[in-house]
């Protein structure tokens, strides 16, 4: 992958998954036993990618919190194992892994990725505490 692709993530509106005090993901976004699915640009803009995600998320019953996103480079510095793993219903999808052979993260490698993204998308229904 070019360490400059964008990849995004989906966040559910689930109050707990943010961390409001410093108005960023909780790095439990991150912290997935299955895996951190993400989804490449792969020349596609931001508005367009993150549209994209909501509105397959959306149809699949989820209800939208926020869309992150970080780069690979900043994977890379997070110690972590960006790949693309396209699926039949989403050519974008890819995954963010501990390494090359272990899929879940370890706990700072979360921490540092949510440090780390941008907000690229956040609720209009949601309030953000500062």
């Amino acid at each position: 992958m070019n360490p400059d692709e964008q990849l995004l993530r989906w966040i559910k509106s689930i109050p707990e998954l943010w961390k409001w005090k410093y108005n960023r993901p909780s790095s439990a976004v991150f912290k997935q036993s299955n895996g951190v699915s993400v989804d490449q640009l792969l020349n596609r803009d931001i508005a367009e990618g993150v549209d994209t995600l909501i509105q397959r998320m959306e149809e699949a019953g989820g209800e939208t919190l926020a869309v992150v996103s970080l780069s690979v480079q900043q994977c890379l510095h997070c110690s972590t194992h960006p790949i693309p793993v396209p699926i039949e219903d989403n050519v974008f999808h890819a995954e963010i892994r501990r390494n090359d052979q272990i899929i879940e993260l370890t706990v700072g490698q979360a921490r540092c990725l949510s440090r780390n993204c941008e907000i690229e998308y956040f609720s209009q229904g949601q309030e953000i505490e500062v």
